[in-house]
This record gives structure tokens, C-alpha cells and sequence, in this order.
């Protein structure tokens, strides 16, 4: 049996007030923290989970911002669609007005001038800007997105738009809404502000034409790889498994050439180039030949026959048959790209309409994660402060009781006494 003295019972007493007096820090510690855990050792696994939703937390807040930001560009572009329609719509009303013949030579005067007013309103919309940042530029926000030439008329008062010329790029707008998700949102102004498809056939036989080596080809910012040795049917195929906004194809002539044409799949500008070192698109005869193949502004073959019409294209013709009194083209070839110009602005502001349904669910979905997450991190992390407060007047008790059970179980000594 082991013998109890009592400096047994001094340590035993000390030791029990120690680590009651540990209990009571950390209890304060809770209370004052309103944490459960001060150190990720207390609960490696809420640990691990606290991690977990406080990364989510910010990236729902990054998520939000961007959500937002994105409602706010297509806010302006469904504005500038809806005044792109507006302005079509009059457009066609003033064909069909003209296309009978019976307007005299002033009032096709004044109809030309309106025309050109409205040219005007629809380039300043194709150039308009969500916070610096030009609206249908595709990538290259910074640039303006279309920029004009003027020409005079010995009928008009005033220089006249005679061209207006793409700055951007066709890529599509992306934001990061969601992990892994983008929203793509299609505001290249060279779909936007076109009218039909774009055609470019070439006019060069390449019926035994063979790839010399390996290079790349850039189709509406899609890279298209030829390998060495291919030849024209090998090209069209790549180009077609790679790039859904073209298809290529070959084209026999009434003289035996064998060509090749490039058509787009909706009302695009199509934008080619052939990248360093490369020569695919010049050899074919898309292209012009040298340094103006690595650029996707004036660089097609003027060899080449091509059809298609940007919606400013459309308005300038029409308003220069209204000067030239083209009485059959204002109520045939002018009305039908009018028309046509009409339709797929409709169609991309229906598709900015699905976007902006899209972002409104994206909106309530983050809403509701967030309070989730917020719920899941309190959960986590939080101390019940009533039941803490509990437990700290409990240890403190604990604590008086040992002090005052341990002064009576320590006995005076004979040198208590001697002192």
C-alpha cells in the first residue's frame, strides 16, 4: 500500500488547480473569441471544413461581382440592340416608302439625308461603352469598335459615311460566373452589326494543292492545324471538325478550276488569318500574299469573289440608291438585306434576353449557397455562448471548491509552528 503524505496531496492539489486554471483560460478564450476553436489542432477536421467555406465564401463574393458586372454589359447591349431594331425598323419603313417610284427628286434628297442620320446613330451605338471598355469589340475592349470614311456627293450638303470598317476581333465576351462555368456573351460587333453570311470563294485552282509544311490557320480566333502533306480535301476537313462558326468546301468552275470557298454559318464577318511561318490561306488563294496574311483587317485576296453585308453596308446602299433613283433595287435587293439586317439583331437580342434569364437564376442560386455557407462556417466555428458561459461558472466553481477542500486536507506541520 502506498503511503499518502502530505506532499503527495500538495501536488496532487496543484496539479488539479493547474489544469483547472488551463480549463478556464480556454473557456475564457472561447467567450472572448465566440470561436470553438482557437487552433486548428483543437479539431483538425473543423479545421479543415472552416477552410473549405471561408474559400467558398470568397469566391461566391468574387462570383457576385462578376455576375453583376456582366448583368451591367448586357444591360447596355440589350439597350443597344433594342435601338439597332428601332432604327432598322425605320429604315425599312422608309424603303418600302421609296420603293414605289413616285418620290420626286427632293424627297429622295431627304430620304437619303434621314438615311445617313440614322447610319450615324448606328454606328455611335456599334461604338458605345460599359465603363471604358467598348461593347462590341470582342477581345480588344480597348479599341473603338468600328471606325468610319467619309466620301462627298454632288447631291448632298454634307461628306457622307462611304465606309465603316471593323476594329475588334469575333471573340465572344466570356465572364467566370460559377467553378468551371463561363458565360459566353455574344457581342463581337462583326456578328452583331452583320446582315447575312459571310461567302469568300476563291478564284485560284488549287486542285493539286499539297501542304508544304506544318502551320497554322486562325478562323474566327479558332487555330486550325495543317500538317505537311495534306491536301485540299485533308484542309477542308480539319477546318470544318474545328471550326463550328465556317464551313469550308471545294468549288468546281465552268472552267475546270477547282476552288476553294469559305462559308459562315451565321451572319458573321468572317476573320482568317494565317499565322507565322504559315502560308495554307495564301497558297489557297484566300488570302494576299506577304505581311497583310497575319492580320484579319483588309488582308482577303482581291482576286476573290465574296458576298455578305455588314448592316452599315446594307444602309449605305440603300441610301446611295435613293440618290442614284435605283428604283428596283430600293424595293428588291435593299429591302431583302434590310430585312435580313433586321432579323439577326432580333435574334442576337433574344439571345442577350436568354443571358440575362440566365444571370437572374445564376444570382438567386449564389444568394442562397451564400447563406448556406455562412450557416455551414457558424456551425463550424461558433460557440454556444450560453452553454460556454455555463461551463466557464461551472470550472470556476470547480476551481473554489478545490482551494478550500485542499487547505483543509493540508494539515499544519511542526514547522508551521516554529516560525
Amino acid at each position: 500500500m502506498m503511503r499518502i503524505s502530505n506532499g503527495i496531496i500538495k501536488n496532487n492539489l496543484i496539479n488539479n488547480i493547474h489544469r483547472n486554471y488551463v480549463n478556464m483560460e480556454r473557456s475564457q478564450e472561447r467567450l472572448v473569441t465566440g470561436q470553438r476553436n482557437t487552433t486548428p489542432g483543437d479539431n483538425p477536421i473543423e479545421a479543415i471544413n472552416s477552410i473549405y467555406y471561408r474559400t467558398r465564401a470568397r469566391q461566391i463574393e468574387q462570383y457576385q461581382k462578376n455576375i453583376n458586372q456582366t448583368r451591367g454589359v448586357i444591360d447596355h447591349a440589350h439597350g443597344a440592340a433594342e435601338n439597332v431594331v428601332n432604327v432598322l425598323q425605320k429604315i425599312r419603313e422608309l424603303s418600302l416608302q421609296a420603293a414605289n417610284g413616285t418620290l420626286g427628286r427632293d424627297e429622295r434628297i431627304a430620304v437619303a439625308m434621314e438615311a445617313e442620320e440614322l447610319l450615324k446613330e448606328i454606328v455611335a451605338t456599334g461604338n458605345m461603352r460599359y465603363k471604358d471598355d467598348y461593347l462590341f469589340s470582342g477581345s480588344r475592349v480597348k479599341n473603338a469598335s468600328f471606325r468610319t470614311s467619309m466620301t462627298s456627293h454632288p447631291e448632298m450638303p454634307k461628306p457622307l459615311i462611304s465606309e465603316v470598317v471593323y476594329n475588334g476581333d469575333n471573340q465572344a465576351l466570356a465572364r467566370e460566373v460559377d467553378i468551371n462555368e463561363k458565360m459566353n456573351i455574344p457581342l463581337e460587333g462583326s456578328g452583331f452589326f452583320w446582315a447575312d453570311n459571310h461567302v469568300i470563294l476563291a478564284m485560284k485552282d488549287v486542285k493539286n494543292y499539297i501542304a508544304g509544311q506544318d502551320s497554322t490557320v486562325r478562323i474566327d480566333g479558332v487555330d486550325v492545324n495543317i500538317t505537311a502533306g495534306d491536301n485540299l480535301d485533308a484542309v477542308i476537313d480539319k477546318i470544318n471538325k474545328n471550326t463550328p462558326s465556317v464551313t469550308a468546301y471545294k468549288r468546281l468552275l465552268p472552267d475546270e478550276r477547282t476552288v476553294i470557298a469559305l462559308e459562315g454559318n451565321y451572319p458573321h464577318k468572317l476573320q482568317i488569318q494565317d499565322l507565322e511561318g504559315g502560308s495554307v490561306m495564301q497558297d489557297l488563294g484566300i488570302l494576299r500574299s506577304g505581311n497583310e496574311a497575319r492580320y484579319t483587317e483588309n488582308n482577303i485576296h482581291p482576286n476573290t469573289i465574296q458576298s455578305g453585308s455588314s448592316i452599315f453596308d446594307v444602309i449605305i446602299r440603300f441610301r446611295n440608291s435613293l440618290l442614284e433613283n435605283h428604283t428596283a433595287d430600293l424595293g428588291g435587293k435593299d429591302l431583302g438585306s434590310i430585312s435580313k439586317a433586321l432579323g439577326n439583331v432580333v435574334e442576337r437580342q433574344a439571345a442577350i434576353s436568354a443571358k440575362m434569364n440566365r444571370l437572374n437564376y445564376l444570382e438567386k442560386k449564389m444568394a442562397q449557397e451564400q447563406i448556406y455557407n455562412t450557416e455551414q462556417l457558424s456551425k463550424n466555428e461558433d460557440v454556444d455562448i450560453a452553454r460556454e458561459a455555463t461551463e466557464f461558472s461551472t470550472l470556476q466553481n470547480v476551481h473554489k471548491v478545490s482551494l478550500m477542500t485542499g487547505a483543509k486536507l493540508i494539515q499544519p506541520t511542526l514547522l508551521d509552528y516554529l516560525r
